[in-house]
């Protein structure tokens, strides 16, 4: 091969591996921004989660007290105290269905936050 043949080969070569890199580039920058966009989704999904879950779970730690205390009422036979345990604990027991309504689950990262980047 003549020494001007080979370098034209040579520059059509390093032409192409520079297009090829440009494009990778490219495809990476692109990945990385939707795997960011992702991960932001995500993280705001588990802060609203976290929110929702200590709400419903603190209604639902106090409604189980009532019942304990409802209980031990019924162990002890006191029928005024069993009354008024009662009446405590089904009004917990609403409250936790209302604070349950009020903070409904938030659907799945899956479905507000699209599929991650891979």
């Amino acid at each position: 091969m003549s020494p001007t043949r080979n370098h034209t080969l040579n520059r059509w070569i390093l032409t192409g591996v520079l297009a090829i890199n440009a494009v990778l580039g490219g495809v990476l920058i692109v990945q990385r921004a939707q795997s960011a966009d992702f991960t932001s989704c995500t993280s705001t999904w588990q802060t609203d989660f976290a929110t929702v879950y200590r709400a419903r779970s603190d209604a639902a730690a106090d409604t189980q007290e009532a019942l304990d205390q409802l209980l031990e009422e019924v162990r002890a036979g006191d029928q005024t105290g069993f009354q008024r345990e009662l009446r405590q604990y089904q009004r917990l027991r609403a409250q936790q269905v209302a604070e349950r309504k009020a903070n409904p689950l938030p659907a799945l990262p899956e479905q507000v936050c699209g599929e991650p980047a891979r």
